[in-house]
C-alpha cells in the first residue's frame, strides 16, 4: 500500500483509510506526506462515485485527519 503507487485501494467504506493512516503516521512517518496525498485523490474519486459511507464524513474530513495525525499507537 505503502510502496506501490498503483495500489488499488477499496472503492467502498472508510474505516480502512482512517486505519491506514493511523498506522503509516505512526510507523512510516517518512512516508505520510504522499501517502496522504494519494489517498485524499482516492477519496475524491469516491466521492465522484457517490461511495455512501464516506459521503457522511466528507465535510469533516479534515478534522478527522488532524485527529489522526496526533493519534500515537
Amino acid at each position: 500500500m505503502i510502496e506501490n503507487p498503483d495500489y488499488n485501494f477499496s472503492k467502498t467504506g472508510v474505516e480502512w483509510i482512517f486505519e491506514a493512516m493511523i498506522l503509516i503516521n505512526n510507523f512510516a512517518n517518512e512516508d505520510y506526506d504522499e501517502f496522504k496525498v494519494r489517498i485524499v485523490d482516492h477519496i475524491n474519486l469516491m466521492l465522484k462515485n457517490n461511495e455512501p459511507n464516506l459521503i457522511q464524513y466528507h465535510d469533516r474530513l479534515e478534522d478527522i485527519f488532524t485527529k489522526l495525525e496526533k493519534i500515537n499507537t
